[in-house]
């Protein structure tokens, strides 16, 4: 009974030994005095050593855990309902939904993630306005730092950029002029009707004096759209090709200015950079080589080395990577993404079956011409597109989808997934708005970002009222 035969045994051996003879073998915590025992060896458990230094005793019960003191819950101090108007200026713009309806904070979608909905009145955070929070509130741009630089000879749009050492790098789509020694004012060479009077706009009169600016008419000898949206080639002035160019600004200011630092760094329509998770690397989405395509800079800076979505280091005329040579129409292109003739989009038939406004999809047979109903579903065309991943990998591709050379014009937004960058990519099968969603042309310029209250999307609406002659109520913000 003195656990004599605990001698030379393991200390599972022992346990056993120790626990048949009615005793237990004390834990090390229990010898030390930690736990219940105190600091004393000889503890209040009875734990000694006998004479084979194996601390044992009779099974001994801890001193109950005194219970935790209770920590009362907060009680969330109640917003006030909004006392007057809520500052959300909403006159600034003409809303496409009705704006009447009270919010609902049980609504997971209230205020449109940018608000709190208080006593039935959404109150956005800062950076949003309208009576729904949809609406970005955007300081006034600076006359000293007013972005890129404005040149009719080499036109731009579609941008986005990247905060590097300091300084913004945006790249942008854009279009160079035929000849580059030649110049272009648009707001004169088109003969525009009525005329824009940049004199009266910088005494900050009405431009256009008192007429409607939408309404308007240009000299027909140098409408390079004669029959809509079609293209007169004897009629354009521009090369053949978009370009994406790069700027960077001269300071931290991602206002600007901006100086032109590489006229073409890649061949593509529009351009959406994003980081992705885990400081992985940098992707540039563009539309590109008849598809969506994505380029990946692993060191995350627009100066790194690119590559595309198998591993391959791009052709070393893009991305500026060879100064003092320019790429052309022959310079190789990366495969895309998602090749629109694969997925049941139309474009541009190429070789034999060229042709003015013939589009074309590839099938199990091979390239052919789109019949009507082809050209007739939403997203026979595709293009804008955005670019969002989650820290899971998984990848959203938001575009603009048109039907082809249709009398419908309308500008719905589509998208795809995949459960990484490089794809496959799966498309949902309608618009994820319906028409009645939005007003007259439809939506396009898409933007798509994460942050801690979901993911996000801004468009430019393609309303057709453009509010002229409206009259609005203007509020002055406070200086603060």
């Amino acid at each position: 009974g003195d656990c004599s035969l605990c001698k030379d045994k393991t200390y599972v051996e022992a346990v056993d030994i120790c626990e048949g003879s009615g005793y237990r073998l004390c834990t090390l915590e229990e010898a030390n005095g930690q736990g219940t025992c105190s600091t004393s060896q000889f503890c209040s458990t009875g734990c000694s050593m006998n004479g084979f230094r194996f601390w044992t005793s009779t099974a001994c019960t801890p001193s109950p855990t005194p219970a935790p003191t209770p920590v009362p819950t907060p009680v969330p101090t109640p917003i006030p309902c909004p006392a007057g108007p809520v500052p959300n200026w909403p006159e600034f713009a003409a809303l496409d939904y009705d704006s009447t309806k009270a919010c609902k904070p049980n609504d997971p979608h209230h205020c449109f993630g940018n608000g709190d909905c208080i006593c039935g009145i959404c109150v956005c955070k800062v950076g949003w306005r309208g009576a729904y929070c949809s609406q970005l509130d955007l300081k006034p741009a600076k006359k000293s730092a007013h972005g890129l630089p404005m040149n009719g000879a080499h036109p731009t749009w579609g941008g986005s950029a990247v905060l590097e050492d300091g300084k913004w790098k945006f790249l942008a789509g854009s279009k160079l002029i035929s000849q580059s020694s030649q110049t272009l004012d648009p707001i004169t060479y088109f003969g525009r009707n009525p005329v824009y009077d940049s004199a009266k706009q910088a005494l900050g009169q009405d431009p256009f004096d008192g007429n409607d600016p939408w309404a308007f008419g240009v000299d027909a000898s140098k409408d390079p759209f004669p029959s809509g949206n079609e293209i007169d080639p004897a009629k354009d002035l521009f090369q053949p090709k978009t370009w994406l160019s790069l700027y960077e600004s001269v300071s931290s200011d991602p206002a600007g200015p901006y100086v032109e630092k590489v006229s073409k760094w890649f061949r593509a329509f529009r351009a959406d950079l994003k980081m992705l998770p885990n400081n992985q690397g940098l992707l540039c989405l563009s539309n590109a080589n008849g598809g969506f395509t994505l380029i990946h800079s692993p060191s995350g800076r627009i100066d790194g080395t690119w590559f595309d979505k198998d591993g391959n280091m791009l052709d070393t005329l893009w991305t500026g990577s060879t100064p003092s040579q320019e790429p052309d129409a022959n310079t190789p292109m990366p495969p895309p993404v998602y090749k629109f003739m694969d997925n049941g989009h139309c474009g541009p038939c190429f070789g034999s079956l060229a042709g003015p406004g013939k589009y074309c999809m590839r099938d199990s047979n091979g390239v052919r011409e789109c019949d009507r109903a082809e050209k007739d579903n939403w997203d026979c065309k595709a293009a804008d597109p955005a670019l969002v991943v989650h820290p899971n990998g998984t990848t959203i591709i938001s575009f603009r989808g048109t039907q082809c050379n249709s009398t419908d014009h309308k500008e719905r937004v589509g998208m795809l997934f995949a459960p990484n960058w490089q794809g496959p990519y799966t498309k949902l099968p309608d618009p994820i708005l319906d028409d009645s969603q939005f007003m007259d042309g439809g939506l396009e310029d898409l933007f798509m970002w994460l942050d801690s209250r979901g993911t996000h999307m801004v468009v430019h609406s393609q309303a057709q009222d453009h509010t002229h002659g409206a009259k609005f109520l203007h509020r002055r913000r406070s200086p603060k």
